[in-house]
């Protein structure tokens, strides 16, 4: 009878198994249908044996090499980008699931860092000891590079390239909400004395030279 029961329990297990295993399947093939109609790539990532690889790959999508590591993948993501990259990884971990926008070089054939929409979601309990990680990766460095265009437009001077009104008002509340209870901060006005005198002497012209020399000159020598 302990044989017997030893051997449905064994059974029951590997059924349990089998039945996981074809649901992460069908996941893989969800995904792999779902990249190629919207031109992303899938991707999967074994905590266990720390390995990353696509899925499903799309034209404009390729990994470096076959399979990489967690640290293989920050090595390639812009230095500037890689505090956000470890965020995502910390939300991943907490909430099982994270989005992001991140530039990566190598994953297309020229070697320049692009833009790239990051998905990720982990299909196994995170106490299993062996959670999968199933995600996409999405082009989106023109769409990014136009945003930022756009945005930076709407925040800052045309002629100066300096802040704006608005982004100036903006940052110094950023600013002063930031300070603690003993920090200190400095707010200071340059005014250009006879600058009147430039533009009704030599034109408009010139006196936009000036403005921009200055604008210039104050970005090298102040954070």
């Amino acid at each position: 009878i302990c044989l017997l029961f030893g051997v449905i329990f064994l059974g029951v297990g590997l059924f349990r198994n089998r039945v996981r295993s074809l649901k992460l399947e069908l996941f893989r093939e969800k995904f792999r249908i779902a990249t190629l109609q919207s031109a992303r790539a899938a991707f999967e990532y074994d905590k266990k044996e720390d390995c990353i690889r696509l899925i499903s790959e799309c034209e404009h999508i390729h990994f470096p090499k076959e399979r990489m590591t967690l640290s293989e993948l920050a090595a390639c993501i812009h230095p500037a980008d890689r505090a956000l990259y470890g965020q995502s990884v910390i939300e991943l971990r907490r909430d099982n699931t994270t989005s992001t926008n991140v530039r990566i070089i190598h994953f297309a054939s020229d070697d320049v860092y692009r833009w790239y929409h990051v998905t990720a979601t982990r299909l196994a309990d995170r106490d299993a000891g062996n959670a999968l990680t199933i995600g996409t990766v999405e082009d989106i460095d023109k769409s990014e590079k136009e945003r930022l265009v756009l945005m930076q437009k709407a925040t800052t001077d045309c002629l100066t390239g300096l802040c704006n009104r608005a982004e100036t008002e903006q940052s110094i509340r950023e600013r002063l909400a930031e300070l603690g209870k003993n920090d200190h901060s400095v707010f200071a006005i340059l005014d250009l004395d006879d600058f009147k005198l430039i533009n009704d002497t030599h034109g408009h012209q010139a006196g936009d030279t000036v403005l921009k020399t200055v604008a210039y000159r104050v970005r090298r020598v102040v954070r």
